[in-house]
């Protein structure tokens, strides 16, 4: 499915690795991802306000949440990447094409006020313009469905089944209406839906957001020499959650391995959980569940191959001098553990000024002058207050404080039109 917004073709864009962000570029996607079942979700990409209209108990539909949502190709066009953001709902997705199954793959993570959830699959296809996914837990089925689609808006609805399938129930409708074609990523260490943070709080969220930042070094694999590697952590979720991309140069081309993981502590089971996926192809993403173990972070997956036991680990080791080293290794039964890839990355240090550095002089309720203590992030750029109370105010309520957005829309629009 394609989708001509003005003179842009959205057949896909491409993340690529600049020497302090990670930047959209207005690329075709690679040959490997350009095919018709690929493509299907590009009508997506993009930046939209969302209408959240909530069933009520007589059965008529309520306007109950505004939302901002930013929408991303990832892996070279393998994948899409969903944040999505209100003041009081956050949320994240992502999904790919499986060219085994033949069906779009989704996972979900959309954490409470205090702890974040479960990882969360559906599985589905488009069929005349219309989107179904589809889970199961138990006799209940719950089905996501995208339509209604157009270069501009979109509906999406869930429903939920406890007969089969039979006999449906909604909840919730989102109206999506876009604002940008292609959404721009933060030049900082916080992406859409951080929002000062505060969410998710605690030891487990703390490690996990220790990793936050740019981090050089170099990987080695099996019966290969050593390539040198960038990672890159971001803060979704208020905090609940970090995203990682990583990018290692394959051969002597301009040819890239790039995969992408979200790291998450999963409050209910008191398990750190971590989603993978990278850009070759007939390749799934995985799930593994794990715990902290002192300095290290400690992940399992177990699986059945043709019948074949195959079992998966990954560590993260913060090492003493500051460095982090990563592992991974396989195992086929009873068999030894062998060690797949491993690498040590140093992080490095924040030189952007935007990273820092307000955007405005003044404060936008106040006049002001802008305190080094009162920055917070909106649209990727870092904007600040003259106090603390007016900084959190703000980063708690963006939706509803629709003059200091006015205020900073036109520094940013203006900066970005430059």
């Amino acid at each position: 499915m394609f989708v001509r917004l003005g003179s842009i073709l959205l057949t896909g864009m491409l993340f690529s690795f600049q020497p302090n962000a990670l930047v959209a570029q207005s690329t075709e996607t690679t040959a490997t991802w350009n095919f018709t079942e690929a493509r299907q979700f590009d009508f997506w990409i993009g930046a939209w306000d969302v209408n959240l209209r909530m069933i009520q108990p007589d059965n008529s539909w309520k306007d109950s949440v505004k939302s901002k949502v930013e929408i991303y190709p990832i892996l070279d066009g393998k994948a899409i990447l969903e944040l999505w953001d209100s003041s009081s709902i956050k949320g994240f997705s992502l999904r790919y094409y499986d060219t085994q199954k033949k069906k779009w793959v989704l996972y979900l993570n959309w954490p409470s006020n205090s702890r974040s959830s479960s990882v969360g699959s559906l599985e589905g296809n488009f069929r005349h313009g219309r989107g179904e996914f589809f889970s199961r837990n138990g006799n209940r089925i719950s089905r996501y469905t995208f339509c209604d689609i157009t270069p501009n808006s979109l509906r999406w609805d869930d429903a939920f089944s406890i007969d089969g399938g039979k006999t449906w129930t909604n909840n919730w409708i989102m109206e999506f209406s876009r604002t940008a074609p292609i959404p721009i990523w933060p030049r900082g260490d916080s992406a859409h839906t951080w929002s000062g943070g505060g969410r998710c709080t605690g030891e487990p969220f703390d490690r996990i957001g220790s990793l936050v930042g740019q981090w050089q070094g170099e990987f080695s694999s099996v019966g290969k020499a050593k390539v040198p590697a960038e990672l890159r952590f971001y803060r979704i979720l208020g905090g609940c959650t970090v995203i990682r991309f990583l990018e290692v140069p394959i051969g002597d081309g301009d040819k890239k391995f790039r995969q992408f993981e979200l790291l998450t502590w999963n409050a209910a089971k008191q398990k750190l959980q971590s989603l993978q996926l990278d850009n070759q192809i007939d390749k799934p993403a995985d799930l593994l569940n794990g715990n902290i173990d002192g300095n290290s972070l400690k992940f399992l997956a177990n699986t059945d191959v043709n019948g074949k036991k195959l079992s998966r680990r990954h560590h993260w080791i913060f090492n003493d001098d500051g460095s982090l080293q990563i592992e991974s290794a396989l195992k086929s039964g009873d068999n030894d553990w062998k060690t797949t890839l491993s690498g040590r990355f140093v992080k490095k240090e924040q030189t952007e000024p935007e990273g820092d550095q307000a955007i405005n002089q003044t404060c936008p309720r106040s006049g002001k002058p802008v305190s080094a203590d009162s920055l917070t992030t909106y649209r990727g750029h870092t904007v600040g207050f003259c106090n603390t109370h007016c900084r959190d105010d703000f980063a708690a309520n963006i939706l509803d404080r629709p003059k200091d957005r006015s205020f900073f829309d036109k520094i940013i629009d203006k900066k970005e039109k430059n």
